[in-house]
């Protein structure tokens, strides 16, 4: 046996062997044969099978490439969505340190800025906040 060569075992029916050990080839030549002509494209029903295994292969394969072409759309426009979001998560920031100059001009002085002031009230009210946040915010911008 050489470095190319494999141990292959299996049952027959008996009368294969007899066919065998008849044939004037040792027994892994004739295998060898016989497996070369089933296998090795000299039968037309071995091709046809070989070709519709191929063609089954490509199929599956076109299948997943578009299976992974919706993924990847799904993907896509739930990024999108997020960066929106986001986008617009920032924007209200922005928007709220805008607002937050604005409202420390309106507020007295901090000796008098207390969560209780009705000026500090009405504008986190204004603001969408609670009175202690506004606060807090204002004092963390140093405003």
């Amino acid at each position: 046996m050489t470095d190319d060569e494999v141990m292959l075992s299996g049952r027959v029916p008996e009368e294969l062997k007899r066919l065998v050990d008849a044939d004037e080839r040792a027994n892994q030549d004739v295998i060898a044969a016989a497996l070369y002509t089933e296998f090795g494209g000299l039968r037309e029903g071995a091709l046809e099978r070989r070709v519709t295994e191929q063609e089954n292969r490509v199929a599956m394969i076109k299948k997943e490439i578009e299976d992974r072409k919706q993924e990847l759309e799904e993907e896509v426009e739930e990024l999108e969505r997020r960066e929106e979001k986001l986008e617009s998560v920032r924007e209200k920031q922005e928007e709220y340190k805008d607002q937050l100059v604005d409202v420390a001009d309106l507020l007295p002085d901090p000796p008098h800025r207390t969560p209780s002031n009705p000026a500090v009230e009405t504008q986190a009210n204004r603001l969408g906040v609670e009175p202690g946040e506004l606060l807090d915010d204002l004092a963390e911008r140093d405003l």
